[in-house]
Formats: C-alpha cells, sequence, structure tokens
C-alpha cells in the first residue's frame, strides 16, 4: 500500500507539472506574438519613415540626385502605387496590437487597423460597376458618367449587387431615392463617382449626384466601415 501511495503522488506530481507548464505556454505565447508584430510593425514604420525622409531630402537637391538606403522588416509586405502616389505596408495581425477601426497619422505616416475594406472599379454581371467591399459584404451600383458629362440616371436600378460574403449570398434590391415620396426626385441626369480607390481604408463610399427631374439636386453617399455588414446610405440636397 505504501509502495502504491508513492506511485499515486508521483503521477498526480507529474500531471501537476504537466498543467502548471501548459498554463504558463498558454499565457506567455500570445505575448510573444504580439511583441513580434508590434516589432514588425515599427519595423514597417521605420522604413516607410526612412523613405520619406530621404524624399523630402531629394525634393530640395538637383535634378539627378539620389540616396542609398539601407532598409529593413521582418514582416509585413509592401506595395507601391504609382496612381495613388503612395507606398503601404500592409501588415496581417493576429493579437489586436491596435484598436478595431483606428486610423492615426505620425507625420506623414497614415495608421489604420481593421478588416480589409477596399474600394474599386469592376464588371458585375456584364454591368461596369462601382465597389465596395469588407470581409462580410460586397456592394456595387453602376459607373454611370462623370462630373463633367452627367447625363440620365434611374436610382431605381443603380445597385448592381449586395453580396453578403459570410454566407454566400447575392440580393439585387429593390431600391429608389425618393424625396418627399415625389417620384421625380428618383431620376435626372448625374454620375456617380468612388470618393477614393484602393486597399485598407478606413472607410470606401461610392458618392451619387444628381440634379433630378423635380429640381431638387442632390447628393447620395453609400458607406462601407471596416468590420460592418451594412451599407450607409445618406443623402444630402445641394
Amino acid at each position: 500500500m505504501k509502495a502504491l501511495s508513492v506511485l499515486v503522488s508521483s503521477v498526480v506530481l507529474i500531471l501537476m507539472i504537466m498543467v502548471s507548464t501548459f498554463l504558463v505556454v498558454s499565457t506567455i505565447a500570445p505575448l510573444i506574438n504580439r511583441g513580434k508584430e508590434l516589432s514588425a510593425l515599427n519595423e514597417g514604420k521605420q522604413v516607410l519613415s526612412s523613405i520619406d525622409s530621404a524624399i523630402q531630402e531629394l525634393i530640395y537637391e538637383a535634378p539627378g540626385a539620389k540616396r542609398v538606403l539601407n532598409l529593413k522588416a521582418t514582416g509585413g509586405r509592401f506595395s507601391v502605387s504609382g496612381k495613388e502616389d503612395k507606398i503601404r505596408f500592409l501588415l496581417d495581425t493576429t493579437t489586436g496590437i491596435l484598436e478595431p477601426g483606428s486610423l492615426s497619422k505620425e507625420g506623414n505616416l497614415l495608421i489604420s487597423y481593421g478588416p480589409n475594406l477596399k474600394a474599386y472599379e469592376g464588371t458585375i454581371n456584364g454591368i461596369d460597376s462601382l465597389i465596395i467591399e469588407n470581409d462580410a459584404v460586397l456592394f456595387a451600383v453602376r459607373k454611370l458618367y462623370n462630373k463633367t458629362n452627367p447625363d440620365f440616371i434611374n436610382t431605381t436600378n443603380l445597385i448592381t449587387l449586395i453580396r453578403n460574403k459570410r454566407t454566400d449570398t447575392n440580393i439585387t434590391p429593390t431600391f429608389g431615392i425618393f424625396i418627399g415620396n415625389n417620384t421625380e426626385t428618383s431620376y435626372g441626369e448625374g454620375y456617380t463617382e468612388l470618393v477614393s480607390t484602393g486597399t485598407y481604408l478606413p472607410e470606401a463610399t461610392i458618392k451619387l449626384h444628381l440634379n433630378s427631374n423635380s429640381g431638387v439636386t442632390y447628393e447620395a453617399f453609400f458607406t462601407l466601415l471596416p468590420g460592418q455588414d451594412f451599407v450607409q446610405i445618406n443623402v444630402k440636397i445641394v
């Protein structure tokens, strides 16, 4: 009985040590991962700051001047957009190193955090469209004319698609803009445009400008924010 008691005590001791080790690892591992992500973020910011400083110096120097930079980043990825004249550092995180949906500025650096939110032009069911989407929703309206060449628009067929990406469900809703229950406010001469384009945006917005047949001129803004599963619609009389 004594020998058995010693054996049982040893097993309990070993079990307790194993559980204790597991708890320590479970507690420390997220902290280690968070530290790695913060380090990668800071390195990315340092690279962009170095590039920005070099650009600012070259602006005031003679044509042909150049700089050689020694840049290092152990995580994330860089992208260059000539159209937007921007350099981006993208870092996927799992530990929440920033507040979701946060947006801040450090010098010429704009830092935002949240689910992937983008705005771009594309084709939906054969229709040229303006598209905004995040991880939950894809929303598209017809790409129609422009500010210098407006033409006829009927808001009742403006939306080309709403997609719930989480359930993979497509919806083409019954929609129209009616001000004061006047049907003539739902159509007229105007145009649609993306307020901004790109990926990892703080918000994505499609603008409709309409000089309606009722004589009322207004702008409608369709806005999608990071993490939201719905689109906000705001109408402003101009």
